[in-house]
Order: C-alpha cells, then structure tokens, then sequence
C-alpha cells in the first residue's frame, strides 16, 4: 500500500513520516541544508512479513508542485497534513484539490504540531480541514492529533495505518495485465549499473523479463530486483521497488518513462482526456490553450483543444468539488506512453496554477476517417469499464473493432479482451496481429451489399465467371486487414451462397454463358502464347497473328483472365499462369543469389531473357500479386506458394 502525504511547507510531513518509520525522507544535501524538502522521499514500515507501508514524503513549497504531483501520483492513500499553528495554507488547499483528481482512494486527516496550541485551536483545524477533505469526496476519513517532537498520537496512527494495510485491498486484478512500472527515479550503481525506482501500475515483475522502455521505444532486461533493501525475484502491481537493468544507460532514461509489455510498446503525441476543471478556474478554456500536462512522473507542455460541441465556458460550483468532466483532444510536442484509465493534472503554461485533471480516454486518439466514427469512439472510451466500452464500440461501429487496438488501450491481454465479447458477435481466429470483432447483423448488411453488387455485375457481364474478389470487396470500403477479408469470404462461402474461385468471386446461383466459339478461340491462343515464350505478345500482336478483331480478341482475354486461365499483366498483355510461375522462379532465384536478398529491374531482366520494359511489367505484375515487393528501386521476393493461381500449376 502507497501512501502520500500532503500539505503546506513546513508543516511537518518528513519529520511525520521519520516518526512513523524511523526513516529521514530528506536524502539530499540541499535538503539538509535548506531544511526543506525538495524532490520526494521514500520511506516504508513493515506491518508484516507479507505486508508493508511504502510512504512518499512530497515536497510541500509552491514551487516544487510539479515534484509533489511525481511523488502523490501512484498512491492509495492520502495523508493531509496540517499543522495546528497555522491551520489551512494555500498548498494544503492545492495538494487535496490535486489529489482528488488521482488515485487516492482514502484519505486521513492528521493534524500536527498540537504541543504549540491548546486543544481548542486543534479542534477548530480539525473541523476547518474535514470540511475540506469531505467536498474534495474524502468523506469519513479518520483524524488524529499528533506531535512528532513529543511522540502524542504517533502510535495510535501508527495502528491505524496498519489496519489500513492489513485490509487494504491490492490492485491483484491488475497483476494478469500486461506491465507498465512507472519510472520516477534514475541512477548508476557502482558495479551495478543502471537503476530505476519507480511504481509497477499493473502486472507482475521477475528477474530475466525483458521489458521496452517508453518512448525511447529501447528494449531492456532485469538484471535484479530490490525492495526494502532486500533482494526479491518478484514484484505485483501496486508495489514500489528498484529494478536494475541491462541494455541501457541511465542517460538514456528520464524520470516519467515506462517500462513495458512489448505489446504496449507504442507511444502517441495526441490523447483524448476527459477534463474536470477545478471551480476556481472559472476562466472560458480557450481553444488551443498551451497547458502542463502531468501524467506518472512526467512534466510536459501541450496544447488543449476543444471539440466544437463541449461548452466554452465554465460555471461556478463549490469550492473543491470538481466540475462536470469535458471531453477534450491533447496535442503533445513529442510522443508518450499513456492508457486508458490514467490520472493525469493540468496546470497553466507558466506552472503557477493547477486547472484540474481527470483521466486519459484515448492515449493513442487515431484519426479516423469519418467524423461521427471519431464521436462513437470518444463516447465509448468515456465509459468506465473496459466492457461498456467494447459494447459500445461494437454497437456502433459497423465494420468492428480491432481487438489488438482495444487490448492496447486498455493493457489487457489479447485473451482477456476477447474474453469480454458479447453474444452476438463474430471474431474469426485469423492471426494474433488482425483480431476482429463485429456483430453477427453488421457481417449479414455486408453480405447484402455485396449480393447486390455481384448481381449487377453478372447481369452486366454474363459470360464472365465471376468478379476479382478484391474490386468487389472494395465496395465495401471497410479498414479490414488482408487475413480479416480472406475470413470474412470464408464465412459467406460457408454460408452457401457465394463461391470463390481462385481470385475471383460469383453468387452459387451464377453459372457463366460460355459462347460456343471460345473453345476454339482458346486453343488458338493458347497455342499462340506459347510459341512466343518467354515472350507475352500483345493484344495487337496476337490480333495480327491470328486474324482475330482486336476489339473481340481484347474481350476474350479479358474474359478468360477472370477464369483464372490467364493473368492480366497490363491491359495489352496477358499470360498463362505457367508462364508467370517460370517468372516467378527466376526472381526467386535472383533474389537467393543476392546477399541482401534485394534485386533490381536490370538483374531481373538478364535473368529472364525478356526486354527491359516486358520485364518491369511483368515485375509490377508479381507486386500486384503479391509474390514481390518493391523497395525503392529494388525488390524483395515474398513467395508464390500461396498465391492460388500460382499454386494450382506449380
């Protein structure tokens, strides 16, 4: 269990918390020496063997907020801090408001310095900082008295700490999440080497996991784990520790960064949040506001932008309770790692001001295509659960959602997302990396549109066997990945009325009206194209060479490549796909003789014994089969063996 403390300078926090756990927080010199605390400090007290108090000492001077906000981000528990002399101050004000907006979820109320006051003077803080603890939604929060120079009401906190610890209720439901430890402090170890302390927000810890460190996107190992000076093999979520690492420096790493699942290794400069602004900043949030946005450990400017249906301006409310929350885009200057669900406060460009904080609703806030596909997805994201959310998305989004992006945003696993699915919903088990669900009455629209559009296809083409599969899926215009498409032609074949044909697709009721002369025809030029080889002739050549109109010949061709008995290379040449797959080989073998498996349009050329410009045809022809892929200038052979009308003459 984490716990914070919170409150005005020099109102006794570190000598507090060197009360509760006989550990000074104040480790630097200038701490010392100035007598105040700077950055935050660590502590810990032990109620058992199994369990135990981490405690982080803030800073509490207006101008180290930014330091308070680092070290109050991850905790459980608040401790508001007021000393009984000075009563409520302006950063006791602050840090609850700030606190309110994070993870806190209790709060006790600890009134200090009580050997400077009579009893009467305590009394009336303690009443004065209730009242605050209970707008800011700490209601029922404990209270005590104490002195840290005479030792009243030390031990009687001290149990109820404990007690706090020993029903605290651990975050166990995050520990089958995929990891994110959050970073908040770095240095070099004298035969060590590289060392981070930090909070592991979810998942667990072990020694020898390999982790990528956010944004640098940089990939690491742990070397070793530490915790309460103690060397362990294991942390859960919820937990503090130091982690030493391999394969990167500490100049590489900065307070703020993450350490990652790989599959969360991803990092956005644009998030959607959803804002609350603290009622005494009642000033219109113009749009385009330069902000300093915290988030974990990190301190970074960004801009606001305000979606043209939030209102412009604010209305007062009570003093410490949190408007209602807005729903507005956040521009960064650089890329960082977020999810959904993260806390996170603003304050004004010149770090004067908190103007309040909320949650991040969409750490990635993709671009999509159509306006109110970008509604549907921040309405959805703004929901609580992990479910309502994928609910909502599934509703409303008609060609489905990808798990893997949902699994992302949330940091699940991508078994626990699909775990979530509804009744009612269709997700094919195409690939770990192409997962999607969509509801059963989407996929049958879908199947309706495209009936049509084969139906006026055959009425239209009648003695062709059928459309190429991709032109008539792309009626669609759906953002399917290949895998997706090929299990969505599965299930309507399944389904009995369409048939698929190589490359090529037909309703079952569609049987082509062969004319009586294309046999003949076939074998002329067959016969013709084959004598040419390794030449393609063209529409034209064969025209001449077999006394064919070329209007009739161009038709028949075009007619036959539907059939999968030729392939279009461009519209005036076409071949066999035997002769495609010699083709294919040479570049096959081309591509194996090269040391980075890279060739170009000359090599290709000189292997295949055909003219420069036939051969950068017939290479834009593999592309388009996916059986090459062009890289500039050169290209990579992929494979031709799962190319069907490759395979079927291989």
């Amino acid at each position: 269990m984490i716990i914070a403390t919170a409150g005005h300078i020099d109102h006794g926090k570190t000598s507090l918390v060197k009360a509760l756990t006989q550990i000074d927080t104040d480790r630097l010199p200038e701490e010392k020496k100035r007598g105040i605390s700077i950055e935050p400090g660590f502590a810990h007290l032990r109620v058992n063997d199994e369990i135990s108090l981490d405690f982080v000492d803030v800073p509490g001077h207006e101008k180290f907020i930014h330091q308070m906000l680092c070290g109050a981000y991850a905790c459980d528990h608040l401790l508001l801090i007021v000393a009984a002399d000075d009563g409520v101050m302006p950063q006791t004000l602050e840090h609850l408001a700030i606190v309110s907006l994070l993870s806190a979820q209790g709060a006790t109320l600890v009134i200090t310095k009580v050997d400077r006051v009579d009893p009467s003077r305590v009394m009336a803080v303690q009443v004065q900082a209730q009242a605050l603890l209970v707008n800011a939604g700490f209601a029922g929060a404990a209270s005590f008295a104490v002195s840290s120079v005479t030792g009243e009401g030390i031990s009687k906190l001290n149990a109820h700490l404990k007690d706090l610890g020993l029903s605290h209720c651990a975050r166990t439901s995050q520990d089958s999440a995929l990891c994110r430890f959050l970073i908040d402090r770095v240095f070099t170890l004298p035969g060590s080497g590289t060392v981070v302390t930090g909070t592991l927000m979810a998942g667990t810890l072990e020694i020898a996991d390999e982790l990528v460190l956010m944004p640098q996107n940089l990939r690491s190992k742990i070397r070793r784990l530490h915790r309460h000076h103690e060397n362990i093999t294991k942390v859960v979520s919820g937990e503090r520790c130091a982690v030493n690492l391999t394969q990167v420096q500490t100049s590489e790493i900065q307070r703020g960064d993450w350490l990652v699942s790989e599959d969360l290794a991803r990092a956005s400069s644009s998030m959607t949040l959803e804002l609350k602004l603290l009622p005494h900043e009642q000033q219109v949030l113009k749009h385009g506001t330069s902000v300093h946005f915290h988030h974990g450990a990190l301190d970074v400017l960004g801009k606001i932008f305000i979606p043209p249906s939030t209102p412009a301006t604010i209305p007062p409310t009570i003093p410490l309770i949190p408007i209602e929350p807005i729903v507005v885009q956040l521009k960064l200057a650089t890329a960082r790692f977020a999810v959904h669900g993260d806390r996170f406060i603003i304050r004004d460009q010149s770090a004067q001001r908190t103007l309040g904080g909320g949650r991040v609703i969409d750490p990635l806030a993709e671009n999509f295509r159509r306006a109110p596909q970008r509604k549907v997805v921040r309405q959805a994201l703004a929901l609580n659960t992990p479910e309502a959310s994928l609910r909502a998305l599934l509703h409303d989004m008609p060609f489905g959602v990808d798990l893997n992006w949902v699994s992302s945003l949330f940091a699940l696993r991508l078994e626990d997302v699909v775990a979530l699915l509804p009744e009612g919903v269709w997700c094919p088990s195409v690939s770990p990396k192409a997962m999607t669900a969509l509801k059963t009455e989407f996929l049958d629209h879908h199947a309706l549109k495209i009936q049509e559009v084969l139906r006026v296809f055959h009425q239209q083409h009648p003695t062709w066997v059928g459309m190429n599969a991709a032109t008539c899926l792309s009626q669609l215009k759906s953002p399917w990945a290949p895998e997706v498409l090929d299990a969505v032609l599965q299930s309507w074949t399944q389904s009995g009325w369409l048939v698929v044909q190589g490359n090529k697709v037909r309703l079952q009721a569609h049987q082509a009206q062969e004319p009586v002369l294309d046999a003949k025809m076939w074998q002329e030029v067959r016969g013709a194209m084959q004598k040419a080889q390794p030449l393609m002739p063209s529409v034209r050549e064969l025209s001449l060479e077999l006394h064919r109109s070329i209007h009739l010949l161009r038709d028949f061709l075009n007619r036959y490549a539907q059939r999968d008995d030729l392939i279009k290379v461009t519209s005036e040449r076409f071949a066999t796909p035997a002769l495609m797959l010699e083709f294919a080989k040479h570049a096959q073998s081309l591509a194996q003789s090269q040391p980075n498996g890279l060739f170009n349009a000359a090599q290709f050329r000189d292997v295949s014994g055909v003219g420069r410009t036939l051969a950068i045809e017939i290479l834009e022809c593999l592309d388009r089969l996916r059986v090459t892929l062009r890289l500039g200038n050169e290209r990579r052979f992929l494979g031709y063996e799962k190319i069907p009308i490759l395979r079927s003459v291989s």
